[in-house]
């Protein structure tokens, strides 16, 4: 995990570092994109501050920072932020569950 980001997530959007998804078997045979899984688990890096609601008050984010997390694949902008690692960033609706 990146200790310094030149970006910071505005509102209810989060950074997340992807984990690495494998793209072979163990038996070796490669796997096509069309036949990986359709979710994958990242690490939260960054968090926003929240939305506001309709009376002015900020709405809790449910992740914080190093919370281990699972998505669907392809949510969110890949974007390059720190030593040309792939980081993903997306609102915190399209994360599905939170690892304790």
């Amino acid at each position: 995990m990146p200790e310094k980001l030149n970006i910071r997530p505005l509102r209810d959007n989060v950074i997340v570092e992807p984990d690495e998804q494998e793209d072979r078997t163990k038996g070796g045979i490669y796997l096509p994109d069309t036949v990986r899984n359709t979710v994958t688990t990242g690490t939260v890096i960054a968090v926003g501050e929240g939305s506001f609601n309709e009376d002015g008050t900020r709405e809790p984010m449910p992740v914080k920072k190093g919370d281990k997390i699972l998505y669907p694949v392809g949510t969110g902008l890949k974007i390059d932020i720190v030593d040309d690692k792939k980081h993903v960033l997306f609102k915190h609706e399209d994360i599905l569950a939170i690892f304790k």
